[in-house]
């Protein structure tokens, strides 16, 4: 795993100008609101290069994610507005 962020207090999780390579996944978001994403590079990853799931008021901007094994770059599971740039 990358970095696993979970139910964390809103507006407290910023992930930004990070490389996730090789790794399970690269960025994994659970159970927490308004983290923003940005500036990253996860790729070559077994799984996900970013996935947020139950997590709402997701930010996600200028990261680059390819080359993931299952061919997921970003994936969002949410219930409310998140921003992808």
């Amino acid at each position: 795993m990358g970095i696993f962020i979970y139910n964390v207090s809103p507006n407290t999780a910023n992930i930004t100008d990070n490389s996730f390579i090789g790794c399970r996944s690269g960025i994994v978001v659970l159970s927490s609101e308004n983290v923003t994403i940005a500036n990253n590079y996860c790729s070559y990853n077994l799984e996900y290069g970013i996935v947020a799931n139950i997590a709402d008021g997701i930010v996600v901007k200028n990261n680059t994610c390819n080359f993931n094994q299952n061919d997921e770059g970003i994936e969002l599971i949410t219930q409310s507005p998140t921003v992808v740039h």
